[in-house]
């Protein structure tokens, strides 16, 4: 342990490495220690940082996954740092990120507060209108996961008018006529989940567009 210590803290890592530390994880009794927690906070988030990152993602993501599963307050901590050091310069690792991102809310969706909630889909409406195709049509395929759609059912009051605004703008303004394409399935599938909220924001938006109209005339 104290070795793998040392290894991360020197910013070095590998699939073989966590392989084995999810051995070392899996054998921690929760609750955890508060040193146990320090250690996850300053050795092991720090890896997503890495520039061989994508060479160890799934590794790392299931040494997280672990970590959480043992400690709730680890979610918390997990979806702050993704937020802070988001890469907005690689689009291949903003869409890892994504993808881990959606797996931590598909595996601990009970627990996630309405804050987290909306961290979450805040950062999904960010990547939606993306330039990039690979960055928005991941965040919108994330949004038609099925097994993400009983958590979008339970904030779509607070959230489908932030969301279809976003997608709308895609669907017709896009570059890419397969992000477009995405976009309009997108929106029909949210008008599936929850078609009362999907209702009251596209008539907010569309009385927002109506007036937009009428200043401008």
């Amino acid at each position: 342990r104290h070795r793998c210590s040392y290894i991360f803290i020197n910013q070095k890592c590998s699939s073989e490495l966590l392989d084995f530390y999810y051995t070392v994880v899996s054998g921690f009794s929760p609750p955890l220690k508060n040193e146990t927690i320090i250690k996850y906070q300053h050795e092991i988030l720090p890896l997503h940082c890495l520039s061989n990152y994508s060479s160890y993602y799934n590794y790392l993501v299931q040494v997280v996954y672990r970590f959480i599963a043992k400690s709730e307050i680890l979610l918390q901590y997990t979806l702050t740092y993704l937020n802070k050091h988001w890469p907005c310069t690689d689009r291949k690792k903003q869409t890892l990120f994504l993808r881990e991102y959606e797996d931590l809310v598909v595996n601990f969706d009970n627990r996630m507060n309405k804050e987290m909630a909306f961290q979450f889909f805040r950062k999904i409406n960010e990547c939606i209108t993306n330039e990039s195709t690979d960055i928005a049509c991941t965040a919108l395929e994330i949004l038609q996961n099925p097994m993400l759609h009983f958590f979008v059912k339970n904030n779509a009051a607070n959230l489908y008018f932030m969301l279809i605004i976003s997608i709308s703008t895609v669907a017709t303004e896009h570059w890419n006529d397969d992000t477009r394409d995405m976009a309009k399935t997108t929106l029909e599938v949210l008008n599936q989940i929850e078609p009362n909220a999907y209702r009251k924001a596209a008539a907010k938006i569309n009385k927002i567009n109506e007036n937009a109209f009428l200043r401008n005339t």
